[in-house]
């Protein structure tokens, strides 16, 4: 799988309501997963394609949730339309929840950078390739996954824990409706 098929998979959302649509054969939801420092509230929740062939390895993408910063869920309807579709193709998706509101910044990125962290280390188990990771988001999610891919080893950018040394790098960005410059958005 490439990263054709995962904007395909993205587009699809657009034109079918994927939430309604059963798991393909094999393909299970795990809710709730702590990924954060204890005593943090915000979950993720994982949507596991059926275990590939012997020796190949699965695709991943995180989802980042919209919401201008101060709201917004992963239970939004279209994070699961969005990570459902991503799953039935044989990706692996993460559907997190990230600090919101007010002094949000830049706790709001460590958590989607601890979110790319986090299924790192579970690789192995879920049969995750490490090197074909992407972030997509909607909204402000969009704006998180801007910012995934381009602080990589931005050192004050980076989260210091709960899982220092594993790489927040992650092979693609998907910014689904969000300006990329903040500073010529009104310009046009």
């Amino acid at each position: 799988m490439n990263i054709r098929l995962l904007l395909a998979a993205l587009a699809a959302t657009a034109l079918a309501r994927a939430a309604d649509a059963p798991l393909a054969p094999g393909a299970k939801i795990m809710t709730d997963i702590a990924f954060l420092a204890p005593g943090r509230t915000e979950k993720l929740d994982v949507y596991l394609p059926a275990p590939p062939p012997a020796g190949k390895l699965s695709p991943a993408v995180v989802w980042i949730h919209g919401g201008g910063w101060t709201g917004g869920t992963r239970a939004e309807a279209r994070a699961k339309e969005i990570c459902t579709t991503l799953v039935n193709a044989g990706y692996v998706a993460l559907n997190i929840d990230y600090k919101l509101g007010e002094g949000a910044w830049p706790t709001n990125l460590h958590d989607c950078k601890n979110a790319v962290r986090f299924l790192r280390t579970k690789a192995a188990e879920w049969h995750v390739d490490p090197d074909r990771i992407g972030v997509a988001g909607g909204s402000a999610g969009g704006h998180l996954a801007l910012m995934v891919g381009y602080t990589t080893g931005v050192k004050d950018l980076e989260p210091a824990a709960p899982y220092p040394g594993v790489s927040s790098a992650v092979r693609a960005v998907i910014d689904m409706y969000w300006p990329a410059n903040l500073l010529t958005r009104r310009a046009t």
